[in-house]
């Protein structure tokens, strides 16, 4: 584990109102990196806006309002349904 994937869950113990987060679950197992996903999430329950930079489509799905960004574009959905799928 590097030093950055053991700093980061510090974060949340400081009670944050907003939390910027990228690629919170790049280089880490799939196990570990759902932990952080449930993490994030709980967070986002209890009054914090967690903002997520991400690749992972696991991480993702777990969203309930997805923002893609590309060159010249955007879109947003809102609680995306399976059908919707993830936006590229």
């Amino acid at each position: 584990m590097s030093r950055s994937d053991s700093c980061w869950p510090g974060a949340p113990a400081s009670d944050p109102d907003l939390l910027l987060v990228d690629e919170p679950t790049a280089q880490l197992d799939q196990s570990t990196a759902a932990d952080v996903d449930r993490t994030l999430g709980g967070l986002a329950q209890v009054d914090c806006i967690v903002v997520i930079a991400t690749h992972d489509p696991r991480t993702r799905a777990a969203c309930t309002r997805i923002i893609n960004l590309a060159p010249m574009t955007w879109n947003a959905v809102d609680h995306p349904t399976p059908e919707e799928g993830i936006q590229s």
